[in-house]
């Protein structure tokens, strides 16, 4: 008895470890805006949402930037600001659990007596895995909405695979998804609130390259962007970009709609005849050529061109 309990246990173990993996479904949900001056219809349309991507049973939702602002809001960010105890972020809880699903919603969120442009990611019981507090703004968003950005780089041991979180302007420079490349994420969650017409300010160069130069998948999650209505060149707000910079699934560009998509996060990212003969994995080549001690000029201080910004704001 004692020598068959032992190879039952046994082959279980096996079949667990070498059973192929499950792919993830992700639902990117993008919201569109609201002839309101109100956070609430935002707020109400994003738990809707959510109950309509969880009908399809997804292991990941992610919602665009600050949905208790908006597009066409003229409202501050004092003014529309939850904490992560309010309401709207239980209703978040509660829908985590009902739908066994990771929910990322990104608020403008009030903390100690502070403003942060915040992602809040749910776990699959409700429970608060953590938060990523955007790192990068613009000065005026500094100056005018007294908001304070974040000096973190979480990465969320999911059990789809490791994943970190940009919001909006982090990608204005190259850096910040580059680290989380060397911090070895296998998905880089984009939740923003982009709505320049035509390639303004080259959105779909700049968002593949943030994939490409990091190594790993982006999920572009956004607003509806009507202004890009028979547009033929931009991205949509709401796509997936691969870890070879390529748009494989995208929303329309002008009305709310989501994403579904399945995939395995934890598949190597193979690539061929890059620096190497034949096929290897991209981040191992990528990674590997680079000469660190060559771009120390990178992590200098550049005080004197950051200049128009309080120093607190750092």
């Amino acid at each position: 008895m004692g020598n068959r309990f032992f190879w039952v246990i046994l082959l279980i173990t096996l079949t667990a470890v070498f059973a192929p993996a499950q792919p993830a479904r992700i639902a990117l949900i993008q919201l569109e805006g609201a002839a309101v001056q109100s956070s609430e219809p935002f707020l109400a349309s994003a738990l809707a949402a959510i109950d309509a991507a969880g009908k399809m049973r997804p292991d990941l939702i992610v919602l665009p930037e600050a949905i208790n602002l908006g597009p066409g809001l003229d409202l501050t960010y004092a003014e529309v600001a939850l904490d992560l105890e309010s309401e709207w972020l239980q209703w978040v809880s509660h829908k985590a659990a009902e739908y066994n699903s990771y929910i990322v919603f990104p608020i403008i969120e009030k903390r100690d007596g502070k403003l942060y442009n915040s992602a809040p990611v749910f776990g699959r019981s409700g429970e608060l895995v953590g938060v990523y507090r955007k790192t990068h703004e613009p000065r005026v968003v500094i100056e005018e909405q007294q908001v304070t950005v974040g000096n973190e780089w979480p990465v969320f041991d999911l059990d789809i695979g490791r994943v970190g979180i940009l919001i909006c302007y982090d990608t204005i420079t190259p850096e910040p998804a580059q680290v989380y490349g060397l911090l070895d994420v296998d998905l880089i969650l984009f939740p923003h609130l982009i709505g320049i017409k035509s390639n303004g300010d080259q959105f779909d160069l700049r968002t593949r390259a943030r994939a490409l130069d990091a190594c790993v998948h982006l999920a572009s999650v956004g607003w509806a962007r009507p202004q890009d209505a028979g547009e033929l060149g931009p991205l949509s707000a709401t796509c997936w970009i691969d870890y070879e910079g390529r748009a494989t699934a995208q929303a329309a560009k002008d009305t709310a709609d989501m994403v579904i998509l399945d995939i395995d996060l934890r598949q190597p990212r193979i690539t061929e005849n890059l620096g190497v003969w034949g096929k290897a994995e991209w981040k191992k080549v990528y990674w590997g050529e680079r000469r660190p001690h060559l771009y120390r000029i990178l992590c200098e201080d550049n005080t004197e061109w950051r200049s128009w910004a309080p120093e607190e704001s750092f």
